[in-house]
């Protein structure tokens, strides 16, 4: 699989900021904007953080700071078509595969365990092969209730999206190993254009 080649950087980044009044309050934003190896990982990451102030008693207060998007989405325009980038290296979006299965993914309730009980008394958590053992066993006196799996969910469809930077992608095609793997390159193509957009190094 080729993807774009990229020079590692220890250091990139850049800083955009607005201070603006609301409700009578005095705020500041900044978004910082980086695509580096400041994580010494081997690869540059893509990464949008910000840091909301509040100007009182002659200070500035942090408000909330991090992975504030709505916020700098809001009040950066330009920088809300790389928001979806967040976390995106140059090897592809992080834990690609993995993280696209697992949320496109349904884990059902039911895998076949049971809760085994004597005389209304639990004894233990039954496999599938152990439920007819301990029937053929106990007879009328076993009695089984769904042992239901800690583990169960559904699919979700937007964090699937989100995790293989594919918005209108069904959940068909966020469960093809195969379909996300042959879209990486060209995905990975137009990360290196967004990256570029922003007078970064790729």
């Amino acid at each position: 699989m080729q993807l774009p080649k990229s020079k590692r950087l220890d250091f990139q980044y850049f800083e955009v900021k607005k201070d603006f009044k609301q409700n009578g309050k005095v705020y500041r934003i900044i978004a910082e904007v980086r695509h580096d190896d400041c994580c010494g990982n081997g690869h540059n990451t893509f990464a949008i953080t910000g840091e909301l102030m509040e100007y009182r008693n002659r200070k500035w207060h942090d408000v909330v700071f991090g992975m504030i998007h709505n916020e700098i989405g809001k009040h950066f325009p330009r920088l809300k078509p790389y928001l979806k980038w967040h976390g995106c290296t140059t090897d592809g979006p992080l834990h690609y595969l993995e993280n696209t299965l697992y949320h496109a993914s349904e884990i059902p309730v039911d895998t076949g365990k049971r809760c085994l009980y004597l005389e209304g008394v639990f004894i233990k958590v039954c496999d599938p092969h152990e439920v007819e053992e301990m029937r053929k066993k106990y007879g009328n006196l076993a009695k089984f209730e769904l042992f239901p799996n800690p583990m169960a969910k559904e699919p979700d469809l937007e964090l699937a999206r989100k995790s293989a930077i594919w918005p209108d992608a069904t959940l068909e095609q966020l469960r093809d190993k195969k379909a996300l793997l042959d879209r990486l390159p060209k995905l990975m193509q137009e990360f290196k254009k967004a990256v570029e957009s922003l007078g970064l190094i790729y």
